[in-house]
């Protein structure tokens, strides 16, 4: 099988259902592929199959590499980056396009330092150049405050890529994808992840496809101040963001962070709480349809792109809507 143009997609998985993210990649691969005149081929590394391949069809797979084997249960970057290292010896892919999650920028690096080959990190766009004769991997730099254009010199080239990147998801129920089955000798990990328990806070949390989000930043002060915006965001039945500088402080877990170098947001409502406005943070969530901003300073930053700014005590303010909102949903 020629695959010399072909962009492929490693797939994520979680609790039995590929990841939203997955489908934004198989449509900026398909953008790609259209251009080079290649296919968009999936990479599906899985204990078992069940449903997996039909929504891969349904979001532009043109075929899919199945590896399944009961190593995949929970997921190892050691093991899936050798599987990866072996796929691409045998088929040779043009581009191979794997999301910036966490799991994904494990892979990313342990499969490019594997093949001593470049990699983008935490692409904010991918497209074809204007003579389709190669790819532009945009990403931010300088926290945020530009965006580069970088070339990759290496082959297969490699990438990751974040979510929200603007592309149209494609769908339709009567695709259907040639389905590639391959037996992998999987190495045994040194390590092995016997069970998983989950942290009942954040196990709802789900920012990128979360439609309200309250984020917070330096503005709390501090671990107590982050407390009274969690509980407006309980209240509110939103999904709980801090800035960068919250969790450089120790304050919040990474997996919160929205910014340039966390995740990038497009909900519906975005409410910013003692957030300054810095680029590194406004480029992950400016997106977002409705933002309104909860600030002392009238002149901050976040309000020039916010669509509503509310000017006070975020300290008053937030336990006042918490209990009105309590009380409205008593009502109804």
């Amino acid at each position: 099988m020629n695959m010399s143009k072909n962009i492929w997609v490693v797939c994520e998985t979680f609790e039995q259902k590929i990841t939203n993210l997955t489908f934004e990649l198989l449509a900026n691969a398909r953008h790609l592929a259209e251009g080079l005149g290649g296919q968009v081929v999936a990479v599906l590394f899985t204990e078992k199959r069940a449903g997996l391949i039909e929504e891969l069809e349904r979001y532009g797979a043109d075929k899919v590499i199945l590896v399944e084997d009961e190593k995949f249960k929970n997921f190892d970057s050691k093991v899936a980056a050798h599987a990866l290292d072996k796929l691409i010896d045998k088929y040779e892919p043009y581009a191979v396009l794997i999301g910036s999650s966490v799991n994904g920028r494990d892979i990313g690096g342990r499969i490019t330092a594997k093949r001593e080959i470049g990699l983008v990190a935490d692409c904010q766009e991918i497209k074809l150049t204007e003579d389709k004769s190669d790819i532009m991997w945009i990403r931010p730099t300088f926290d945020g405050k530009l965006l580069s254009d970088i070339r990759i010199t290496s082959t297969p080239k490699i990438g990751t890529v974040g979510n929200k990147t603007g592309v149209e998801l494609f769908h339709d129920e009567g695709h259907k994808a040639e389905v590639i089955e391959e037996k992998i000798e999987v190495e045994s990990p040194l390590n092995k992840i016997l069970s998983f328990v989950k942290d009942e806070e954040h196990e709802h949390l789900s920012l990128e496809d979360a439609e309200v989000i309250v984020a917070a930043g330096m503005g709390v002060k501090d671990e107590e101040g982050l407390k009274v915006v969690k509980d407006f965001a309980k209240a509110l039945g939103a999904e709980f963001g801090v800035t960068k500088p919250i969790v450089d402080n120790g304050w919040a877990d990474k997996s919160l962070q929205v910014g340039v170098t966390g995740k990038t947001v497009k909900p519906k409502l975005y409410i910013a709480v003692g957030i300054s406005g810095a680029l590194q943070h406004t480029n992950g969530m400016k997106e977002s349809e409705l933002i309104i901003a909860i600030n002392s300073d009238k002149d901050a930053k976040i309000m020039k792109i916010a669509n509503y700014g509310i000017v006070g005590d975020l300290f008053t303010i937030l336990p006042l809507l918490s209990e009105r909102i309590r009380e409205e949903k008593k009502v109804n």
